[in-house]
């Protein structure tokens, strides 16, 4: 799927589900798929009149940056997503 296709994809769930919050990898994934993702949805989620979205926040997982140095990621918030979703927080201590 080219970039476009997912953008405009991406553009169709926020249109349907209207998100307040949506997380996505981080640029420096070294899985292309997450890396065009995190285009795409960055592309799909600028701000415009009506955007639902108030916030992106972007992650990393562990094992996506192999050991390598590709991702220098300083986090201004930690917290543990496995968890918060099995508990149904709907709170991220955001």
């Amino acid at each position: 799927m080219d970039l476009l296709d997912l953008t405009r994809l991406n553009e169709e769930y926020i249109v349907n589900f209207k998100p307040e919050v949506v997380f996505v990898d981080h640029a420096k994934d070294i899985y292309i798929n997450h890396v065009r993702l995190h285009e795409a949805v960055v592309t799909a989620s600028h701000p415009i009149p009506g955007q639902p979205i108030k916030q992106l926040l972007i992650f990393v997982w562990q094992l996506a940056t192999n050991g390598s140095n590709r991702v220098q990621h300083k986090p201004l918030n930690r917290i543990d997503l496995l968890t918060c979703l099995s508990s149904g927080s709907a709170s991220l201590g955001l």
